[in-house]
């Protein structure tokens, strides 16, 4: 017996969600005083894109876009992603490509580069670097969503801060910034920067989307320059309320589906799976306890780039066949980031993959193991588990064991199948 006898479970989240996405946005952009002063017809605007898997990605650029028009400005589109799409501008425009987000589709140029300025300093005396292209453009819009960052806690952690500093950095400035933060501290040097690039350049406003735990826009805010760090600050809250977490303390093996760039920036959630392991810019979490992480593929957005990998304790060859060397070490030595890729324990397939897992952790029966099986560490709502897993799970609030037991099949390969 490869697993024990398991449990399908939902786990029912707080599922509001905005309806008329690109109407919310465009009546948020058009309200702002910015646009009926300060501004003159003809003027460029860099929309700043991310890599992050967001949920209507497109139609949350495509309202801004077509705003930014009615207004009588000429926005472009630019990936504002640091080193991600193995830090190359083609890279970097197919990474948009895949969310939708392409010249056709918005009515608009999208120029994709590398190429860095240096605007300035911070008070640290660390430079800061600006897409060349958003240096010489008159305005810069970024576009994000705001949700806990995989590697500190802070005012603002992932969103619009950060994209302005690491994002619009390119390579050039992630590069400096993250051999920074261990001497000031991460969320000190991206809000730092930040302040430098917004001196230098104006923002007109930013858009942040906060996502439900099904991975839907539950908010959209759009903010004025002033307001822009105060405002994110409130909507990292209500994103931290909506975040989902696994509902189990002690994980004895976690079987992951897949990790990946669209998923986490650390292709696998460190706030979810309880692990950072990078020593020098602090300690692992202290909750969820898992004793073996199994990851079992990697997504196909994020184009080899298996950062996060070592994070997992096992994975399979179809995971590891996957990866991009090249793409993955571009991100690694930009974000100082050498724990996160390192090679687990790689294994035929799922079946030895488990067997690996359950026969490392001690004297206890594979029928008394506590595990639990899931799609990625952003989708929460559904898992398989083991019956000592169901023992603590009936007893909490919102969840649903959702099947009597059952017997999980392996293919001719001894490779199980997905979770939908």
């Amino acid at each position: 017996m490869i697993l024990p006898k398991m449990y399908h479970v939902q786990h029912e989240f707080d599922g509001f969600e905005i309806k008329n996405l690109a109407e919310e946005i465009e009546k948020k952009i058009k309200a702002l005083s910015v646009l009926t002063h300060g501004i003159k017809a003809g003027q460029t605007v860099a929309v700043a894109c991310s890599s992050r898997g967001i949920a209507e990605h497109a139609t949350i650029v495509g309202a801004t876009v077509k705003c930014l028009k009615e207004a009588g400005l000429k926005p472009f589109i630019m990936p504002a992603m640091g080193s991600h799409g193995g830090g190359t501008a083609a890279g970097q425009r197919s990474v948009l490509k895949k969310a939708g987000i392409t010249e056709e589709k918005m009515g608009v140029p999208i120029h994709s580069s590398m190429d860095t300025v240096e605007i300035g300093q911070t008070e640290d005396q660390i430079p800061v670097f600006l897409d060349k292209q958003a240096a010489a453009a008159d305005w810069i819009v970024p576009v994000n969503r705001i949700k806990s960052h995989t590697m500190f806690n802070g005012k603002t952690e992932s969103g619009l801060i950060k994209m302005l500093s690491v994002g619009l950095g390119k390579r050039d400035g992630p590069d400096v910034y993250h051999k920074s933060a261990f001497n000031f501290g991460l969320e000190h040097v991206l809000q730092t920067v930040a302040q430098v690039v917004m001196q230098y350049k104006s923002v007109l406003f930013g858009v942040g989307v906060v996502e439900n735990a099904y991975c839907r826009p539950a908010k959209i805010g759009v903010f004025e320059s002033a307001q822009l760090d105060l405002e994110e600050a409130k909507y990292l809250i209500e994103s931290k309320a909506l975040e989902p977490q696994l509902p189990l303390e002690d994980i004895d093996v976690l079987i992951v589906d897949e990790m990946g760039k669209d998923i986490s920036g650390a292709g696998i959630d460190c706030n979810v799976i309880g692990r950072l392991d990078m020593p020098l810019l602090g300690e692992n979490p202290t909750s969820p306890n898992i004793k073996r992480i199994i990851v079992r593929d990697l997504t196909e957005k994020s184009e080899g780039n298996a950062i996060g990998l070592g994070l997992a304790d096992i994975i399979t060859e179809r995971l590891f066949n996957k990866i991009d060397r090249e793409a993955m070490n571009v991100n690694a030595l930009t974000a100082s980031d050498p724990e996160h890729v390192k090679i687990p324990m790689t294994m035929v397939n799922d079946a030895e993959a488990i067997f690996a897992a359950t026969s490392t952790i001690g004297m206890t029966p594979l029928e008394e193991l506590k595990i639990v099986w899931i799609k990625n560490t952003k989708t929460l709502d559904k898992m398989i588990v083991s019956k000592p897993c169901v023992a603590v799970l009936s007893k909490l609030p919102g969840i649903i064991i959702d099947s009597e037991p059952f017997e999980v099949e392996f293919d001719d390969e001894d490779n199980m199948g997905t979770l939908t």
